[in-house]
């Protein structure tokens, strides 16, 4: 099966913030929405060397380390608070009208 792309996963990511009270969601929620979603397979679905996470995960949080959903006005990210695991994404207007026209 063909690996998913971090391009391919913008527009699930968007229906799990839509889904999501106040359409927010953490990374690691969204990481687990998109594995349930998406059932990545063979290479996604392995865990990198040295790490504790897999392909998939670690593409799940390039989302905000490229910043995608933000540069495409989608998404805004919120940075974990103290105590927190993990920051959050906000789905924006621009993110809801994309939706609108996509999903």
């Amino acid at each position: 099966m063909p690996r998913i792309s971090e391009d391919e996963l913008i527009l699930p990511a968007l229906i799990e913030m839509n889904k999501s009270p106040n359409q927010t969601i953490t990374t690691t929620n969204l990481i687990t929405a998109l594995q349930n979603t998406l059932n990545p397979t063979d290479k996604d679905n392995e865990v990198i060397s040295g790490r504790n996470d897999t392909y998939f995960s670690q593409k799940v949080r390039n989302l905000k380390s490229h910043d995608a959903l933000s540069k495409l006005g989608y998404a805004e990210y919120i940075p974990k608070e103290q105590g927190e695991t993990s920051g959050s994404f906000v789905l924006t207007q621009t993110g809801k009208d994309y939706l609108d026209t996509n999903a």
